[in-house]
C-alpha cells in the first residue's frame, strides 16, 4: 500500500488542497491514472494494486490509516 498509493500522482502530479481542485475531481483524476497504470501491470497485479489504492483512499483499515499518517508527515517535513 505504501508503495502504490501515489502511483496515480506519477501521471497527474501531486494535487494539494491549495490547487483549487475539488476532492471529487482529484479522486476522479487519480482513479483514471491508476486504472491506466494498473492495466499496464496485468490483470492479477493490477487488481491487487487497485485494491490497495482503494483501501488507502477509504482509510478504514489500520494499515491504511498508518500509511495515510505517514503520507501526511511528508507535507510537514
Amino acid at each position: 500500500m505504501a508503495l502504490v498509493h501515489d502511483f496515480g500522482e506519477s501521471i497527474i502530479g501531486d494535487i494539494t488542497p491549495y490547487d483549487g481542485v475539488s476532492k471529487e475531481d482529484k479522486n476522479f483524476r487519480e482513479s483514471l491514472a491508476f486504472d491506466y497504470l494498473a492495466g499496464l501491470a496485468g490483470p492479477n497485479l493490477g487488481r491487487k494494486m487497485k485494491s490497495l489504492w482503494q483501501e488507502f483512499e477509504e482509510g478504514t483499515t489500520r494499515e491504511a490509516r498508518l500509511v495515510r499518517g505517514l503520507d501526511r508527515l511528508e507535507c510537514v517535513a
